[in-house]
């Protein structure tokens, strides 16, 4: 597994819930794991500095995209593509991203 992060929205609170190879889960603010995670973890610390006004879902599709597409192109270990699902009571959806084609 190159990358993981794991976004769900329950009661209508988001969170995030980060996992490992063995199962075990925790809830946190943000998470990123693989061999890029260094890589994309600054960029998410300071981006979740400000807790007042959160983001939006479409600023935070946008921000995971971001991040991930640099670790790519400094990464080698990194996939092609970044699938997010994005979970709702009412909806789930999943939005595939092509990172880099080479």
């Amino acid at each position: 597994m190159d990358w993981g992060l794991t976004l769900a929205a329950m009661k209508r609170k988001s969170c995030v819930f980060t996992y490992d190879a063995v199962g075990s889960y925790e809830k946190v603010g943000y998470s990123a794991q693989g061999s890029g995670s260094t890589l994309i973890m600054p960029s998410l610390t300071i981006s979740s500095r400000d807790t007042i006004t959160p983001l939006s879902e479409p600023e935070a599709v946008d921000l995971v995209n971001t991040v991930f597409a640099s670790a790519t192109e400094r990464d080698i270990y990194t996939g092609y593509k970044l699938e997010i699902m994005i979970l709702k009571p009412d909806d789930i959806r999943t939005e595939v991203m092509e990172l880099r084609k080479d």
